[in-house]
């Protein structure tokens, strides 16, 4: 129970730590989203998302995410199958342009020393409006650490995540959390993050970001 709670104030600790250098660094990001899942069958699920990006320090509008997925979890207890689609409105030098983006993912899920690991291979196709089309292909790795704080159940958890774009032959993007899910009530649940974001934008030249999120997950 002791190291538990060390872990804890160490985890703790170092997201609010990572929070505060966000503000110091490049290029400081918010990010406002919202989950809606609802049950189609006893095994399908589908999801509505929705994204909204803020960048140059959080003044202006970087991008739009809007998705419909709908995953089948019936293969195995440890695997799930997921198809989606979604609309992207990214800010490209002065102008928005739109991505179109069918994808289809497995994400293996286990346990480890009493926490819930996922890891998930994505296959995006791009087809862009005035760029020209290709694939993306993601992988990302989610650790929830094995205890929960107050009648909110409050859980920390960490994921990496990166990509690698088909156009450039390179991996093109790196991203990592650090934060927290906890739950409202039994149908409305939250996650606040931090992440640090690399992005190789060609010539091996990386820019880093650090977005603060929060996400509104609804269940039905």
């Amino acid at each position: 129970m002791a190291k538990r709670l060390v872990l804890a104030a160490v985890v703790t600790v170092f997201c609010f730590l990572t929070a505060a250098w966000a503000y110091d660094n490049d290029d400081f990001q918010v990010r406002l989203a919202s989950a809606t899942s609802f049950s189609l069958a006893e095994e399908i699920s589908a999801c509505l998302y929705e994204e909204f990006n803020f960048g140059d320090d959080a003044g202006e509008l970087a991008c739009q995410a809007n998705e419909l997925s709908v995953t089948y979890s019936g293969l195995a207890d440890w695997l799930d199958i997921t198809a989606a689609y979604c609309h992207l409105f990214s800010r490209s030098g002065d102008k928005y342009v739109r991505t179109y983006i069918p994808w289809m993912a497995g994400t293996v899920k286990w346990k480890m020393f009493g926490s819930d690991m996922s890891n998930m291979l994505r296959f995006d196709y791009n087809w862009r409006e005035k760029a020209d089309n290709g694939w993306i292909f993601k992988n990302c790795c989610v650790i929830r650490l094995p205890f929960k704080w107050t009648s909110l159940d409050i859980q920390p958890y960490f994921s990496d995540e990166v990509n690698y774009n088909s156009d450039q032959g390179a991996l093109t993007w790196n991203e990592f959390r650090s934060g927290f899910s906890f739950k409202l009530t039994d149908k409305i649940g939250v996650d606040t993050y931090y992440m640090l974001g690399h992005s190789n934008s060609g010539n091996d030249t990386w820019s880093r970001s650090h977005t603060l999120a929060t996400q509104i997950n609804v269940s039905f």
